[in-house]
């Protein structure tokens, strides 16, 4: 996590870090129209077989609550996993 565009983003690096060759990238980027505010990506977490990362997150779309998502390794494929009031916890994959 990340929060070198302004706010919380998950970003993938390769294992040399963020180089010109192989930059970050921001698998969780807001809609440029979307302020800062409204928006949070969090405590990422690969799954067991590295197919998909769950992360804690908050978007217009969520309102105020922190719901649970799940995306690609690439950041396609966002799928909301949770829909209830307040802030879900930190998701772990066992």
């Amino acid at each position: 996590m990340s929060l070198r565009e302004g706010y919380p983003s998950i970003f993938v690096m390769s294992a040399e870090g963020d180089t010109p060759d192989h930059p970050a990238v921001n698998l969780t980027p807001k809609e440029a129209a979307d302020p800062a505010s409204t928006w949070l990506s969090r405590a990422p977490a690969w799954s067991r077989d590295g197919r998909q990362i769950y992360f804690m997150s908050f978007r217009p779309s969520t309102g105020k609550d922190v719901e649970l998502f799940v995306m690609n390794p690439d950041g396609t494929d966002v799928t909301r996993l949770t829909n209830v009031a307040g802030e879900d916890g930190g998701p772990r994959t066992r």
